[in-house]
């Protein structure tokens, strides 16, 4: 569980450890395949009036790795952006259609019902390069593209 400590902010978004917010330590502690999360702001069921920041999930075994560490930032400060700067609604491909069956149970996910919840999921793992290039279409890499521009004018 150990973790360095979180820098104080990307992509003008602070960073936060769970542990500077109790509710979500108890959570991650459960979900340790969560790397994080973007709250405030009303994301992720959070206060709409609280400021929105970025938590890492000190549980999760990918977050010991700095690059994966950042990757998760890049991601959900995109995930910050999209309410703001809506995701095109661009076609999802057959191969990406059977990935979203495969991982995603409906029910559980939204992620498995809603298109649009999954073309924000699909562009910020484009964004933090975890998803295999050979899924990536035109239409996603324009989109991510747009949101790297956003992103570096928050730098």
């Amino acid at each position: 569980m150990t973790q360095p400590a979180a820098p104080q902010t990307r992509y003008g978004y602070p960073i936060e450890l769970p542990h500077m917010k109790k509710m979500y330590d108890a959570f991650f502690k459960t979900r340790p395949d969560v790397a994080g999360m973007v709250v405030g702001g009303g994301h992720n069921d959070s206060d709409p009036n609280e400021p929105i920041s970025i938590i890492s999930n000190p549980y999760n075994k990918h977050m010991g790795d700095e690059k994966k560490r950042e990757g998760l930032y890049k991601l959900e400060a995109a995930r910050a952006l999209m309410p703001e700067h809506p995701v095109a609604e661009y076609p999802i491909s057959e191969n990406l259609q059977r990935l979203r069956k495969q991982y995603f149970k409906a029910g559980r996910d939204p992620y498995a019902t809603d298109d649009q919840v999954f073309r924000e999921s699909l562009i910020s793992r484009v964004l933090s390069s975890d998803i295999p290039e050979k899924l990536i279409t035109p239409e996603m890499r324009a989109e991510a593209d747009r949101y790297e521009k956003l992103l570096q004018q928050r730098q």
